[in-house]
């Protein structure tokens, strides 16, 4: 009869201990998130709207509610501003109050200045023609801007940006070389002179060049998503100099008609993320995905949502900062049906972190808007019920964390105790990820498989 031999076989026993160590040692969980604030109207109102635009900027956070009722007239709009410790510092609006003008459709901050569009304000007669307004962070109007050459249906304001020194004013309507609304960017000095106009390299009807803008130090980034009223073109985002050049056009990656590449872009750094919302994804329709891309305009990863839902449009909402991407899924499912979603990744496109609002409602998009300034998070819930009205919006801040325990431990009597001196942690304690229980049960499981390998011969 042979006898168990162990000669040769260390080192698979090794082996098998440590995989099966490995395999009992917890993988390391989602970085988490907790809310640290959520934000409401003061004036709660049905599809007001609000957190339809937000802009974070150092110590400020600027929220538009586009929808808002102001004086009996629907949809004037509002805007608010906050500081990070979300308090509310200033409740703005337009000069004069129209109705359906849509003042906070778009925002955005930086440093002491804000920019407010109202693209749907009859400006000088002109249905629609558009306006945009420039704050100071103590809430003064500055001045106002208008289209160098104002149209119906203009839009003026429909996307607004600051960089630089500069004001970025997306003018999607009105007619440019015969073409209806193939859309142009305007802009203009921090005191209000116009300084130029540029549109798309090639110009086409319902291009909606301007739709979305992000700029870097380097780069302007425009979007121009087409729509699905025009299924013919295919979204584009066009790269602009600060000396007005074209630097080059970024395609998706797939190029299908009816994704609106385009609609959402961020860039910080060398780093580009651009949406492509309403793209397919495993057969899926409309789910929604996003690229990233260097500034070298290489494409470097996909993006899409870990579960994929008809009509999520995953990638609505895009920001980045920090070394992180943010990005809204504005009809993701969380409880029961679109509620919306956040995800948050690293620059290689790698799965940190899933947010959810914090009390869910079916509808309410979560993810409309994003930002980040690389630690706390902030997201939009722009059809949340606020005070038992529908669709009144809400804005969630997450920082990083677990949070606070949701009650504190209660206090106990101190107990006299002797505390005895600390041993030397054994050799095995000292190497992390690898309990001593997991290399004991590892050696047994070992054993175990060489006996019955042993019997079986």
């Amino acid at each position: 009869m042979k006898r168990c031999n162990f000669k040769g076989k260390h080192s698979i026993l090794i082996l098998f201990s440590i995989l099966v160590a490995i395999s009992v040692v917890p993988v390391r969980a989602e970085e988490e998130y907790h809310v640290i604030a959520t934000l409401e109207p003061s004036n709660p109102q049905g599809f007001g709207g609000f957190g339809g635009d937000i802009a974070l900027s150092g110590d400020l956070l600027l929220v538009g509610e586009w929808w808002g009722h102001v004086d009996e007239l629907g949809c004037a709009g509002l805007a608010y501003l906050y500081d990070t410790d979300w308090n509310l510092l200033s409740t703005l609006q337009a000069p004069e109050l129209k109705l359906n003008a849509k003042f906070g459709y778009s925002v955005d901050l930086d440093g002491d200045m804000m920019v407010i569009g109202s693209p749907f304000y009859d400006a000088g007669g002109l249905r629609w023609a558009g306006e945009a307004y420039v704050f100071d962070s103590d809430g003064s109007l500055q001045f106002t801007l208008q289209s160098p050459n104002p149209q119906m249906q203009g839009s003026f304001g429909m996307e607004v940006a600051l960089v630089k020194d500069l004001i970025l004013v997306a003018e999607t309507g009105g007619i440019i070389q015969g073409y209806a609304h193939p859309g142009a960017v305007n802009v203009y000095d921090t005191e209000g002179v116009y300084l130029t106009t540029f549109t798309s390299p090639s110009i086409k009807p319902v291009g909606g060049f301007g739709d979305k803008l992000a700029a870097s130090e380097e780069f302007i980034l425009v979007g121009e998503p087409g729509t699905t009223n025009r299924p013919d073109v295919i979204g584009n985002v066009h790269v602009f100099d600060y000396d007005w050049n074209l630097v080059t056009t970024i395609q998706a990656p797939e190029r299908v008609v009816g994704t609106i590449f385009g609609k959402s872009i961020a860039i910080r750094g060398e780093t580009v993320v651009i949406g492509a919302i309403f793209a397919d994804v495993e057969g899926v329709d409309r789910a929604g995905g996003a690229y990233i891309f260097d500034t070298n305009w290489n494409h470097l990863a996909s993006l899409q949502s870990p579960a994929p839902r008809d009509g999520g449009e995953f990638g609505r909402g895009i920001a980045m900062g920090g070394d992180i991407i943010v990005m809204g899924e504005r009809r993701g499912d969380v409880v029961s049906v679109m509620e919306g979603k956040v995800y948050v990744y690293n620059l290689e496109g790698n799965l940190l972190s899933t947010l959810a609002s914090p009390d869910p409602t079916i509808g309410a998009q979560f993810g409309w808007r994003v930002a980040t300034d690389g630690e706390i998070v902030v997201v939009s819930d722009v059809e949340a019920t606020v005070e038992g009205v529908s669709k009144a919006g809400k804005v969630h801040v997450f920082a990083p964390g677990p949070g606070a325990e949701a009650e504190a431990e209660p206090e106990l009597e101190p107990v006299e105790t002797v505390t005895e001196p600390e041993e030397e942690p054994s050799f095995w304690e000292r190497i992390p990820g690898f309990p001593y229980e997991s290399i004991v049960m590892g050696l047994i499981l070992g054993v175990l498989v060489l006996l019955l390998m042993q019997q079986r011969r």
